[in-house]
């Protein structure tokens, strides 16, 4: 996996170079360590370069579990990335849009493995409306477009496909244990069914959910039950980070 997401570890964006000398310019302040300064500055990067590995949330919803769909995983939601996603999200921090989907596309990377070469979709998990309005963005749809950015520049065919939608409001998941997350996403999504082939084959490209944080895995178990059944199969789910109460193990920096 090394050389794999080498190519995800230090590239910058025009995009990102013009926000970081704005950011020098109007006196902001790293969402790492809120040193003056870049919006990520050298200290705090390292935190977003991928150490992506399998993760199942404990206990583990159904959808997630051995002989389902495997999540993954890029590192702690803890420490500096914690805060880093964390401001992306709740602080209009939109600059981190870059190195935080680029790490999620070291994640995809993982999860696909050689059945990358046929082709990716990434289905962002979606934004309630009431979170779009308080934002006033699609956080996670925009870390998919990036993700997809990077892995095309790889040579993948990637796509984003907002495959997902919110068929009711759901309170906010904060303070809820695995199965209050559970009862609360019940029925939450929807997705438009699949126009199958005469032969009835699923073919395509291989179809990855993705989302900021694993927790529970409520809302990854959900996302995938509904895709499927619409006939969207999903071959992994892909974050940026998991709570580490879910791990044996923290991740190693």
């Amino acid at each position: 996996m090394d050389v794999g997401t080498r190519s995800y570890q230090h590239r910058t964006t025009s995009s990102e170079a013009w926000a970081a000398a704005a950011d020098l310019l109007l006196g902001a302040r790293c969402a790492g360590c809120a040193r003056p300064g870049r919006v990520l500055c050298p200290a705090c990067r390292p935190w977003t370069l991928p150490r992506p590995r399998l993760c199942r949330p404990d206990p583990c919803p159904p959808a997630l579990a051995p002989g389902g769909t495997p999540p993954y995983a890029g590192g702690d939601y803890a420490d500096v990335l914690r805060r880093l996603v964390v401001a992306y999200k709740d602080d209009g921090r939109a600059g981190l849009a870059g190195p935080l989907g680029r790490l999620l596309a070291a994640v995809v990377e993982l999860a696909c493995g050689t059945a990358l070469a046929e082709g990716v979709e990434l289905v962002p998990v979606p934004s309630s409306r009431a979170s779009r309005r308080r934002r006033g963005r699609d956080p996670v749809g925009d870390l998919a477009r990036v993700a997809a950015r990077e892995l095309r520049r790889s040579g993948q065919a990637a796509t984003v496909a907002g495959r997902l939608s919110h068929r009711r409001e759901v309170r906010d998941q904060a303070g809820l244990d695995a199965a209050e997350q559970a009862a609360n996403l019940q029925g939450a999504f929807t997705a438009r069914p699949r126009r199958l082939s005469r032969s009835g084959a699923v073919d395509g490209p291989v179809r990855v959910v993705v989302d900021d944080v694993l927790t529970t895995g409520a809302t990854a178990d959900e996302a995938v039950r509904v895709l499927a059944a619409a006939g969207w199969p999903v071959a992994a789910v892909a974050t940026v980070a998991a709570t580490r109460r879910r791990w044996p193990q923290p991740f190693r920096w």
